[in-house]
């Protein structure tokens, strides 16, 4: 089992990503805009609140988006 942080800065984005274990993702700090797909779509970002956790199935492609400030995330996974 790991966990991270990692701090995003106002307007940082992390473009489609996928990892091989199922992971957990709760936000600390600020609002993050989620989306899952292969391609990046503000269309489709859905906003996590400060406090709000939700899911990253393994291998789903993903992306984010500190949209509107900066974000502190933790993640918890299972290599």
């Amino acid at each position: 089992m790991h966990m991270m942080r990692a701090h995003y800065p106002a307007g940082f984005r992390v473009q489609p990503a996928r990892h091989a274990d199922h992971r957990v993702a709760t936000v600390l700090a600020g609002t993050l805009y989620v989306g899952f797909g292969e391609r990046f779509e503000e269309n489709r970002l859905v906003a996590v609140p400060k406090g709000a956790t939700w899911t990253i199935p393994a291998r789903q492609p993903y992306y984010l988006w500190a949209k509107e400030g900066a974000v502190l995330l933790q993640v918890m996974g299972n290599d």
